[in-house]
Protein backbone atom coordinates (compact mmCIF):
# COMPACT_ATOMS: atom_id res chain seq x y z
CA UNK A 1 0.00 0.00 0.00
CA UNK A 2 1.53 3.52 -0.81
CA UNK A 3 1.76 5.76 1.88
CA UNK A 4 1.12 9.69 1.19
CA UNK A 5 3.92 11.62 2.83
CA UNK A 6 1.89 14.98 4.84
CA UNK A 7 1.77 17.51 2.65
CA UNK A 8 3.82 16.34 -0.67
CA UNK A 9 2.44 15.71 -3.78
CA UNK A 10 3.13 12.37 -5.25
CA UNK A 11 3.63 11.93 -8.91
CA UNK A 12 0.52 9.67 -10.44
CA UNK A 13 -1.76 9.53 -7.24
CA UNK A 14 -5.17 10.60 -7.91
CA UNK A 15 -6.97 13.53 -5.45
CA UNK A 16 -9.96 14.49 -4.99
CA UNK A 17 -9.53 18.02 -4.72
CA UNK A 18 -12.17 19.96 -2.30
CA UNK A 19 -12.85 23.73 -1.79
CA UNK A 20 -12.49 25.00 1.25
CA UNK A 21 -15.42 27.44 1.49
CA UNK A 22 -17.84 25.09 0.18
CA UNK A 23 -16.31 21.65 0.83
CA UNK A 24 -17.46 20.62 -2.67
CA UNK A 25 -15.12 18.91 -4.99
CA UNK A 26 -13.97 20.50 -8.41
CA UNK A 27 -15.64 18.06 -10.87
CA UNK A 28 -15.19 17.35 -14.55
CA UNK A 29 -18.24 16.94 -17.35
CA UNK A 30 -18.17 12.95 -17.65
CA UNK A 31 -17.30 11.09 -21.09
CA UNK A 32 -16.99 14.83 -22.61
CA UNK A 33 -15.40 15.51 -25.26
CA UNK A 34 -12.59 18.91 -25.91
CA UNK A 35 -14.54 21.79 -24.10
CA UNK A 36 -15.85 19.85 -21.36
CA UNK A 37 -17.97 22.07 -18.65
CA UNK A 38 -15.65 21.91 -15.38
CA UNK A 39 -17.67 22.99 -11.79
CA UNK A 40 -17.93 22.62 -8.21
CA UNK A 41 -20.33 19.63 -6.70
CA UNK A 42 -20.87 17.12 -3.95
CA UNK A 43 -18.07 14.58 -3.00
CA UNK A 44 -19.65 11.74 -4.98
CA UNK A 45 -15.94 9.89 -5.38
CA UNK A 46 -16.50 9.32 -8.79
CA UNK A 47 -14.05 9.11 -11.50
CA UNK A 48 -15.12 12.50 -13.14
CA UNK A 49 -14.01 14.23 -9.46
CA UNK A 50 -10.67 12.44 -9.45
CA UNK A 51 -7.58 14.45 -10.82
CA UNK A 52 -4.34 12.65 -11.33
CA UNK A 53 -1.07 15.04 -10.71
CA UNK A 54 1.33 14.93 -13.21
CA UNK A 55 5.15 16.65 -13.28
CA UNK A 56 4.91 18.90 -16.67
CA UNK A 57 8.12 20.48 -15.72
CA UNK A 58 9.56 24.31 -14.32
CA UNK A 59 8.12 22.72 -11.06
CA UNK A 60 4.30 22.75 -12.50
CA UNK A 61 1.81 20.15 -12.53
CA UNK A 62 -0.57 19.10 -14.90
CA UNK A 63 -3.93 17.62 -13.83
CA UNK A 64 -5.79 15.36 -15.81
CA UNK A 65 -9.28 14.36 -15.21
CA UNK A 66 -9.55 10.06 -14.59
CA UNK A 67 -12.62 10.02 -16.63
CA UNK A 68 -12.15 11.76 -19.70
CA UNK A 69 -8.13 11.86 -19.35
CA UNK A 70 -8.27 15.77 -20.49
CA UNK A 71 -6.71 18.51 -18.70
CA UNK A 72 -8.06 21.47 -16.96
CA UNK A 73 -7.48 24.54 -19.34
CA UNK A 74 -8.30 27.94 -19.07
CA UNK A 75 -11.00 28.82 -21.95
CA UNK A 76 -9.18 30.64 -25.46
CA UNK A 77 -5.66 31.15 -23.63
CA UNK A 78 -7.42 33.48 -21.80
CA UNK A 79 -5.31 35.31 -18.68
CA UNK A 80 -7.82 38.04 -17.50
CA UNK A 81 -10.21 37.71 -14.00
CA UNK A 82 -12.89 35.82 -15.05
CA UNK A 83 -12.13 33.63 -17.17
CA UNK A 84 -13.25 29.86 -17.10
CA UNK A 85 -11.89 26.89 -16.99
CA UNK A 86 -13.10 23.88 -18.68
CA UNK A 87 -10.89 20.26 -20.11
CA UNK A 88 -8.95 19.92 -23.16
CA UNK A 89 -6.53 17.63 -24.36
CA UNK A 90 -2.99 18.20 -23.41
CA UNK A 91 -0.88 20.32 -25.61
CA UNK A 92 1.85 21.62 -23.48
CA UNK A 93 0.43 25.16 -23.27
CA UNK A 94 1.35 27.43 -20.30
CA UNK A 95 -2.53 27.66 -19.63
CA UNK A 96 -2.60 23.86 -19.26
CA UNK A 97 0.11 24.18 -16.21
CA UNK A 98 -0.50 24.85 -12.66
CA UNK A 99 1.56 25.82 -9.57
CA UNK A 100 0.62 23.63 -6.22
CA UNK A 101 1.30 26.34 -3.19
CA UNK A 102 0.47 24.88 0.16
CA UNK A 103 -0.71 27.14 3.10
CA UNK A 104 -1.87 27.04 6.33
CA UNK A 105 -4.56 23.74 7.33
CA UNK A 106 -3.12 21.23 4.92
CA UNK A 107 -4.80 23.79 1.99
CA UNK A 108 -3.03 24.46 -1.23
CA UNK A 109 -3.32 27.73 -3.64
CA UNK A 110 -3.04 26.27 -7.63
CA UNK A 111 -1.85 29.06 -9.56
CA UNK A 112 -1.74 29.48 -13.36
CA UNK A 113 1.56 29.65 -14.96
CA UNK A 114 -0.04 31.55 -18.28
CA UNK A 115 -1.46 34.49 -15.99
CA UNK A 116 -0.61 33.36 -12.19
CA UNK A 117 -4.26 33.94 -11.43
CA UNK A 118 -5.81 31.44 -8.53
CA UNK A 119 -8.74 29.06 -9.51
CA UNK A 120 -11.65 30.39 -7.92
CA UNK A 121 -14.96 29.55 -7.06
CA UNK A 122 -17.06 32.06 -9.83
CA UNK A 123 -19.56 34.34 -7.39
CA UNK A 124 -18.41 32.89 -3.91
CA UNK A 125 -20.82 30.33 -4.86
CA UNK A 126 -21.84 27.27 -2.53
CA UNK A 127 -23.96 26.02 -4.95
CA UNK A 128 -23.69 22.52 -7.07
CA UNK A 129 -22.43 23.41 -10.42
CA UNK A 130 -21.24 26.72 -9.75
CA UNK A 131 -18.36 27.08 -12.50
CA UNK A 132 -14.95 27.54 -12.00
CA UNK A 133 -12.76 30.58 -12.62
CA UNK A 134 -9.50 32.30 -12.84
CA UNK A 135 -8.80 35.46 -10.39
CA UNK A 136 -5.91 37.25 -9.04
CA UNK A 137 -4.94 36.16 -5.80
CA UNK A 138 -7.11 37.60 -2.76
CA UNK A 139 -6.12 35.13 -0.47
CA UNK A 140 -10.13 33.80 0.41
CA UNK A 141 -11.17 30.49 0.89
CA UNK A 142 -13.22 30.03 -2.32
CA UNK A 143 -9.56 30.47 -3.68
CA UNK A 144 -8.07 27.33 -1.44
CA UNK A 145 -8.31 23.58 -1.98
CA UNK A 146 -7.50 20.41 -0.26
CA UNK A 147 -5.90 17.82 -2.01
CA UNK A 148 -7.26 14.32 -0.66
CA UNK A 149 -5.96 11.33 -2.03
CA UNK A 150 -8.22 8.68 -3.12
CA UNK A 151 -8.63 5.86 -2.73
CA UNK A 152 -7.05 7.07 0.68
CA UNK A 153 -3.49 5.64 1.51
CA UNK A 154 -2.10 4.88 4.92
CA UNK A 155 -0.55 8.52 6.14
CA UNK A 156 2.41 7.83 7.78
CA UNK A 157 2.44 9.87 11.38
CA UNK A 158 3.84 12.68 11.67
CA UNK A 159 6.63 12.31 14.14
CA UNK A 160 7.72 15.07 16.17
CA UNK A 161 11.40 15.79 15.75
CA UNK A 162 13.39 15.86 19.02
CA UNK A 163 16.42 17.49 19.22
CA UNK A 164 19.09 14.99 20.25
CA UNK A 165 19.83 14.43 23.63
CA UNK A 166 23.05 15.46 24.50
CA UNK A 167 24.53 12.51 26.46
CA UNK A 168 27.71 13.82 28.29
CA UNK A 169 30.16 11.03 29.62
CA UNK A 170 30.31 10.46 32.87
CA UNK A 171 32.69 12.32 34.63
CA UNK A 172 35.51 9.75 35.68
CA UNK A 173 36.94 10.14 38.65
CA UNK A 174 40.75 10.38 37.89
CA UNK A 175 42.71 8.57 40.88
CA UNK A 176 46.42 9.20 41.25
CA UNK A 177 48.29 6.74 39.19
CA UNK A 178 49.85 4.04 41.72
CA UNK A 179 53.21 4.07 41.79
CA UNK A 180 54.64 1.23 40.48
CA UNK A 181 58.11 0.44 42.09
CA UNK A 182 60.32 -1.76 39.66
CA UNK A 183 61.24 -4.92 41.55
CA UNK A 184 64.46 -5.15 42.50
CA UNK A 185 66.50 -7.03 40.54
CA UNK A 186 68.73 -10.14 42.63
CA UNK A 187 72.48 -8.73 42.41
CA UNK A 188 73.90 -11.58 41.53
CA UNK A 189 77.91 -11.61 42.00
CA UNK A 190 79.67 -11.30 38.85
CA UNK A 191 80.98 -14.05 37.87
CA UNK A 192 85.07 -14.57 38.07
CA UNK A 193 86.25 -15.12 34.37
CA UNK A 194 89.63 -16.29 34.32
CA UNK A 195 91.68 -14.97 31.80
CA UNK A 196 93.19 -18.40 30.08
CA UNK A 197 96.74 -19.33 30.83
CA UNK A 198 98.68 -18.51 27.95
CA UNK A 199 100.81 -21.66 27.17
CA UNK A 200 104.72 -20.65 28.29
CA UNK A 201 106.76 -21.03 25.43
CA UNK A 202 110.80 -21.47 26.60
CA UNK A 203 112.11 -18.31 25.70
CA UNK A 204 114.39 -18.79 22.30
CA UNK A 205 118.14 -18.29 22.89
CA UNK A 206 119.38 -15.81 20.67
CA UNK A 207 122.83 -16.26 20.34
CA UNK A 208 124.62 -13.20 19.68
CA UNK A 209 127.00 -14.00 16.24
CA UNK A 210 130.34 -14.62 17.57
CA UNK A 211 132.82 -11.92 17.54
CA UNK A 212 135.15 -12.29 15.14
CA UNK A 213 138.16 -12.51 17.41
CA UNK A 214 141.01 -10.42 16.15
CA UNK A 215 144.79 -11.20 17.31
CA UNK A 216 145.38 -8.24 19.67
CA UNK A 217 148.06 -6.09 18.01
CA UNK A 218 150.94 -5.77 19.64
CA UNK A 219 152.31 -2.61 19.87
CA UNK A 220 155.62 -2.20 20.47
CA UNK A 221 156.61 0.72 22.04
CA UNK A 222 159.11 2.57 20.37
CA UNK A 223 162.83 2.21 21.45
CA UNK A 224 163.75 4.59 23.58
CA UNK A 225 166.56 6.56 21.88
CA UNK A 226 169.68 5.69 24.21
CA UNK A 227 171.89 8.63 24.89
CA UNK A 228 175.30 7.74 25.79
CA UNK A 229 175.65 8.34 29.45
CA UNK A 230 177.80 11.15 30.09
CA UNK A 231 180.89 10.20 30.72
CA UNK A 232 181.99 11.95 34.16
CA UNK A 233 185.92 12.24 33.73
CA UNK A 234 187.64 12.52 37.17
CA UNK A 235 190.33 15.53 36.97
CA UNK A 236 193.16 13.77 38.35
CA UNK A 237 195.29 15.93 40.65
CA UNK A 238 198.77 15.33 40.38
CA UNK A 239 199.93 13.21 42.98
CA UNK A 240 202.04 15.75 45.47
CA UNK A 241 205.82 14.35 45.30
CA UNK A 242 206.64 14.23 49.14
CA UNK A 243 210.47 13.49 49.57
CA UNK A 244 209.86 12.11 52.39
CA UNK A 245 210.29 8.23 52.05
CA UNK A 246 208.32 6.17 49.72
CA UNK A 247 206.69 4.00 51.95
CA UNK A 248 204.56 0.98 50.56
CA UNK A 249 201.22 2.08 49.62
CA UNK A 250 198.64 0.12 51.41
CA UNK A 251 196.49 -1.76 48.67
CA UNK A 252 193.09 -1.65 49.39
CA UNK A 253 190.64 -3.75 47.47
CA UNK A 254 188.72 -2.49 45.01
CA UNK A 255 185.19 -2.47 46.38
CA UNK A 256 183.08 -5.00 44.13
CA UNK A 257 180.10 -3.64 42.72
CA UNK A 258 178.71 -6.87 41.07
CA UNK A 259 175.19 -6.51 42.84
CA UNK A 260 174.84 -3.04 41.32
CA UNK A 261 175.99 -4.02 37.70
CA UNK A 262 173.40 -7.46 37.94
CA UNK A 263 170.72 -4.73 38.92
CA UNK A 264 171.36 -2.25 36.11
CA UNK A 265 171.05 -5.35 33.30
CA UNK A 266 167.69 -6.32 35.62
CA UNK A 267 166.19 -3.23 35.39
CA UNK A 268 165.86 -2.94 31.42
CA UNK A 269 164.49 -6.46 31.13
CA UNK A 270 161.85 -5.64 33.61
CA UNK A 271 160.99 -2.35 32.31
CA UNK A 272 160.67 -4.07 28.98
CA UNK A 273 158.38 -6.60 30.45
CA UNK A 274 155.83 -3.46 31.58
CA UNK A 275 156.16 -2.13 28.48
CA UNK A 276 154.58 -4.78 26.69
CA UNK A 277 151.92 -4.16 29.20
CA UNK A 278 151.46 -0.94 29.84
CA UNK A 279 151.47 2.06 27.43
CA UNK A 280 155.14 2.63 26.45
CA UNK A 281 156.82 5.11 28.65
CA UNK A 282 159.94 6.95 27.85
CA UNK A 283 162.69 4.54 29.22
CA UNK A 284 164.44 5.92 31.96
CA UNK A 285 167.64 7.36 31.57
CA UNK A 286 170.17 4.93 32.53
CA UNK A 287 172.16 6.05 35.11
CA UNK A 288 175.57 4.87 34.98
CA UNK A 289 177.65 4.70 37.57
CA UNK A 290 180.59 6.68 38.12
CA UNK A 291 183.72 4.79 38.22
CA UNK A 292 185.83 5.86 41.18
CA UNK A 293 189.35 5.77 40.04
CA UNK A 294 191.50 4.96 43.29
CA UNK A 295 193.75 7.41 43.22
CA UNK A 296 197.20 5.82 42.65
CA UNK A 297 199.27 6.52 45.06
CA UNK A 298 202.62 6.76 42.83
CA UNK A 299 204.19 4.21 44.55
CA UNK A 300 206.35 4.77 41.79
Amino acid sequence: MAVKKTGAIVPGQTYLIVNRKTGKALTAESKAENAGVVEQFFLTHEDNQLWMLEEAGKGTWKLVCKDSGKCLDVISGGDVDGAWVHQWDYVGGETQQWKVKAVKGGFHKIINLKSGKCLDVVGLSDEDGAAIQIWEDTDGENQQWKLEAWPPVEEAPVVEEKPAEKVEAPVVEEKPAEKVEAPVAEEKPAEKVEAPVAEEKPAEKVEAPAAEEKPAEKVEAPAAEKKPAAKKTTTRKPASKKPAAKKPAAKKPAAKKPAAKAAAAKEPAAKATAAEKAPAKKPAAKKTTAKKTTAKKDSE
